[in-house]
């Protein structure tokens, strides 16, 4: 969990690159915002995943993100992602999928309490909510991904926090393996 709200802000996405997960519409919103911040903060946003995409959306990248830094991580092991969510102050997890079941990606990121911005699709609002992140409609504009990272990048420390503590509780009540199933299993012993 963060401490400091600071200039740099690391922003992540974990998902294959594949149409169905709407990457461009990450970056298209990045470059909006980095035209349109108000504060000057130095953002970099990372993506984890490979795919079918991946060189093309290399190059919209490259195209359209000037003021924002990025780079494309690759397929990373669970354990490798959850080492990288360990070892970086990550301050946001983005997610543009138009479709989607119960993302174990966004679990993941709660569990070290990192806020998301997702579209509204499938079973994510069983992981994400106003006290957890922003839900955006299923199918966003660039402007209303773009007003979702700058509020969030705007928040105040304390407000940030508060986005922090429900993600972490959110996973612990809900999504840890562990405590679940442990319970599941007191449950069938019943």
């Amino acid at each position: 969990i963060l401490k400091n709200k600071k200039n740099d802000i690391n922003l992540v996405s974990c998902s294959n690159i594949i149409s169905l997960k709407r990457i461009y519409l990450i970056v298209e919103g990045l470059s909006y915002l980095s035209k349109n911040l108000t504060t000057k903060y130095n953002i970099k946003w990372l993506h984890i995943g490979d795919g079918i995409e991946k060189e093309s959306m290399e190059k919209f990248a490259r195209q359209k993100l000037k003021n924002i830094s990025y780079s494309f991580l690759g397929r990373l092991s669970n354990k490798d992602v959850l080492n990288f969510y360990k070892k970086n102050e990550i301050y946001l997890f983005l997610h543009t999928s138009s479709a989607e079941g119960l993302p174990v990606a966004m679990m993941e990121a709660q569990s070290f309490g990192i806020p998301i911005v997702t579209t509204n699709v499938g079973g994510i609002s069983e992981i994400v909510n106003k006290k957890t992140g922003i839900l955006l409609s299923n199918n966003p504009k660039i402007n209303e991904i773009t007003r979702a990272i700058e509020k969030m990048i705007n928040l105040s420390e304390e407000e940030y926090q508060k986005y922090q503590k429900n993600c972490y509780n959110n996973w612990k009540k809900n999504f840890n393996a562990e405590k679940n199933y442990l319970e599941f299993i007191k449950e069938i012993k019943k």
